[in-house]
């Protein structure tokens, strides 16, 4: 009876097996190199910028070629509607500037999925508002697919999540170079636009400020060391125990 009740028993189902490893080939880890080292790079130029920031101010074009940024191109329209600068050569440092590294932030996405996402949120991905602006930006994409990257300049949502999640959603790489340069070149032309209808008051004002360089770089510096100082001990005391 025993016998026939244990031959009965079902036989104990198989342990699942993990995922199998993902495996690349040379080309594939190349290019997962280059946008791992592209994102680094553009944080570099970011922190690398900032001790120059008053000698850049009266440099638009200089300005622009070494970071992207919404004030070099409101500068360079300025100087542009001065005659001091060429308009179209603000407009293609902007856009190249701003365009550069798109395409890497797509690649992340597409190689690692929403990861590259929270681990761009930093800290704040540990936090309920990371999450949730992770999410967002998701959801985003998914329902405006391309149109996302057009409007995105102009979205209340961090841009370059935008970038990452358009990798990660499965549009391929050729929609999304059209797709982003459209809306980074909009963006672009409408911050310089703004600038150029300024036009001198605005030139006057940041050769004005551009006499105070070298106090604008130490405020500079301090800024990120104090933001630096802050993002250490937040991360310490989230590390911590509870008492």
């Amino acid at each position: 009876m025993t016998g026939a009740q244990d031959a009965a028993a079902p036989a104990p189902s198989p342990v699942p097996a993990g995922p199998a490893p993902v495996e690349w080939d040379r080309r594939e880890r190349l290019l997962a190199g280059a946008a791992g080292v592209g994102m680094l790079l553009q944080t570099l130029r970011y922190y690398l910028h900032l001790p120059f920031l008053g000698y850049l101010l009266t440099r638009p074009l200089r300005y622009l070629a070494v970071y992207p940024s919404t004030v070099g191109l409101v500068v360079g329209g300025a100087y542009a509607r001065t005659g001091r600068d060429p308009l179209a050569l603000v407009l293609l440092l902007g856009l190249v500037s701003y365009e550069i590294v798109g395409p890497l932030r797509w690649l992340a996405g597409a190689r690692y999925g929403d990861h590259v996402a929270r681990l761009l949120a930093g800290g704040r991905a540990r936090s309920g508002s990371g999450r949730d602006m992770v999410t967002r930006v998701e959801r985003f994409v998914a329902r405006w697919g391309s149109w996302a990257l057009v409007l995105g300049w102009f979205a209340p949502v961090p841009v370059l999540l935008l970038q990452v999640a358009a990798g990660a959603s499965g549009m391929s790489l050729r929609r999304f170079v059209l797709c982003d340069t459209t809306g980074t070149l909009l963006w672009v032309g409408t911050v310089t636009a703004l600038g150029y209808v300024v036009g001198e008051p605005a030139v006057r004002t940041v050769q004005a400020v551009g006499h105070y360089g070298l106090y604008v770089t130490i405020a500079a510096v301090l800024v990120v060391v104090v933001v630096a100082v802050l993002r250490t001990v937040r991360a310490g005391r989230a590390a911590s125990p509870p008492a």
